[in-house]
């Protein structure tokens, strides 16, 4: 069974790692006063419509600041 956007989302912000389109991702909190999308190294990984754009805006909404997904190594 698939996990869903809420449920990845959920796992990241307790700080797990998931699978988004074949990447394992982890997430990270950053300032507020910045914009994550400009300091965010996915690039082509995540555009609008895309399942990596939707869990990173999911966790926007869960933790209620911004957050960027980053590869996990």
């Amino acid at each position: 069974m698939k996990d869903s956007i809420h449920d990845k989302a959920i796992r990241l912000v307790e700080g797990g790692a998931v699978d988004i389109d074949g990447h394992s991702v982890k997430m990270v909190e950053v300032p507020n006063e910045s914009d994550p999308c400009f300091i965010c190294a996915m690039d082509s990984l995540c555009h609008l419509g895309s399942e990596m754009c939707a869990v990173c805006l999911e966790c926007d909404e869960i933790t209620r600041s911004n957050c960027l997904l980053k590869l996990n190594s």
